[in-house]
């Protein structure tokens, strides 16, 4: 080995390799993008993230829970004033129907006041109605339990058979402040009126006769036989005859339904 040789080794045994010079900004951009994996594709060829740069977010927790807090109070806020103009429009909605109200009571009050002075002009004409009104229900009141008795009495005669007349007679019916009642069992005919008839005949009456002659008078409910008596003028039939509210006239009561 020459001395050239020697000279050229390095000293220390092995030759040192030389240092490898710092790349660039671009070339460290460009190394960086490379050892970054591609992103991943969707089904049309679409990036499925738009970086892949990793981030950190530097800034304390404290300042993030601060911003959510203020957003917070800021919807309560919004809320609340919702809240108070929805009730703002109830009050003033319920102030406009009470001042309607209070606007048709006053008119109402104000009309029936009209018509209250009115009326007062006509005192004198009401209390001529309420005389006419009350006089005329006394007078339906009185004639309710009217019975015509010449009519009644009348019938009674032309009913009689041949040769038989009317000699006397003795009449009671109810009157506006007593009810009549003939008999003592629930189960008698409710009457109005009885009478008592003495009949005078020369010949010896057909009873049978007579009672059904009598009970095709109006009014008449039964006719009932008492007894028959002879004397020197011929013979005396005493009958009980009952009355039913059909022997009523009804005179003002009738003419109330016709004009009404």
């Amino acid at each position: 080995m020459s001395v050239m040789d020697i000279l050229k080794k390095d000293i220390g045994g092995k030759k040192k390799e030389p240092m490898a010079e710092a790349p660039t900004n671009v070339e460290a951009t460009e190394m960086a993008a490379a050892t970054v994996p591609a992103p991943a594709k969707g089904s049309r060829g679409i990036p499925a993230v738009l970086s892949g740069l990793p981030h950190a977010d530097l800034l304390p927790p404290e300042i993030g829970q601060r911003h959510r807090a203020k957003t917070a109070r800021r919807g309560m806020r919004l809320a609340l004033v919702a809240v108070v103009a929805v009730a703002a429009l109830g009050i003033g909605g319920a102030w406009s129907l009470d001042m309607l109200s209070r606007s048709s009571l006053a008119a109402a009050q104000a009309e029936s006041a009209e018509l209250a002075a009115k009326q007062a002009g006509y005192k004198d004409v009401q209390e001529v109605q309420q005389t006419i009104a009350v006089g005329e229900a006394a007078q339906r009141v009185g004639a309710s339990v009217e019975i015509d008795w010449k009519e009644t009495l009348d019938s009674i005669q032309a009913a009689l058979p041949a040769g038989m007349t009317l000699d006397t007679v003795d009449a009671d019916s109810v009157s506006i402040t007593e009810s009549y009642r003939d008999g003592d069992s629930p189960l008698d005919s409710t009457n109005v009126a009885k009478i008592t008839l003495s009949l005078k005949s020369s010949a010896l009456p057909s009873v049978p006769d007579l009672l059904n002659s009598l009970a095709k008078v109006k009014g008449v409910v039964d006719a009932q036989p008492t007894s028959v008596s002879l004397d020197d003028v011929g013979y005396t039939t005493t009958v009980l005859v009952h009355l039913d509210d059909s022997a009523f006239t009804g005179r003002f009561t009738n003419d109330k339904k016709a004009n009404g």
